[in-house]
């Protein structure tokens, strides 16, 4: 989608979230969340690859800045 609509994206990493609010509960709890606002990551249309091919490179970029998903690092770790 950025790259159809021709703008960066801008990664964000949000620490605590699912102890202030875990699953099945109604409402918040008290607690601290970080929130952390990552360097733009621009898609460039005119390099003649295919959407997926910058899917990939974008997903890459992204966890290299990140780091992996607990998913990811669970399925690395067996």
């Amino acid at each position: 989608m950025a790259m159809e609509a021709g703008v960066p994206i801008l990664p964000v990493t949000i620490h605590g979230g699912h102890r202030i609010w875990p699953p099945g509960k109604r409402f918040p709890r008290l607690g601290r969340v970080e929130i952390v606002y990552h360097p733009l990551f621009v898609v460039d249309q005119n390099e003649g690859e295919d959407q997926r091919a910058h899917a990939r490179r974008a997903t890459e970029a992204l966890q290299a800045i990140i780091g992996p998903s607990p998913n990811t690092a669970a399925k690395a770790a067996q």
